[in-house]
């Protein structure tokens, strides 16, 4: 038994002549030249990004300056490393009050995500 396609009742289109084609593959080619490079894969959204809460830590020496260490968590959908900067950094030395840290992450297409929490010092209690 041999399949055709008359036989199941399908109509076949003649073959379009050469002027017909290279007017629809111009027609195509134009159309994709108009989209801009990269726009199938175009990044607009921010990183997310992650600051701890805010922070409280009492001196175990009168006088002495704190160094504080704090993890900061960042992601982005299309940059596998975005990047992260913090005023003041993880490791710093805080001394007695609050201290404001404020925290950026920019991926590679220059969406920005910025979120600050605060460090607060307070002095070593005097013994009664």
């Amino acid at each position: 038994m041999t399949w055709s396609p008359r036989a199941a009742g399908l109509k076949i289109a003649p073959m379009p002549s050469s002027k017909t084609l290279l007017v629809l593959v111009t027609i195509a080619t134009l159309l994709l030249a108009a989209i801009p490079a990269g726009a199938a894969t175009r990044d607009t959204t921010p990183p997310v990004l992650t600051v701890p809460a805010d922070m409280h830590y009492q001196q175990k020496q009168a006088g002495s300056i704190v160094r504080m260490t704090y993890t900061i968590n960042v992601r982005d959908d299309v940059d596998p490393k975005p990047r992260v900067t913090c005023s003041p950094r993880s490791g710093a030395r805080f001394a007695i009050g609050t201290t404001k840290v404020t925290c950026t992450a920019t991926d590679a297409a220059g969406n920005a995500t910025r979120k600050s929490f605060r460090i607060t010092v307070t002095a070593k209690r005097a013994k009664r």
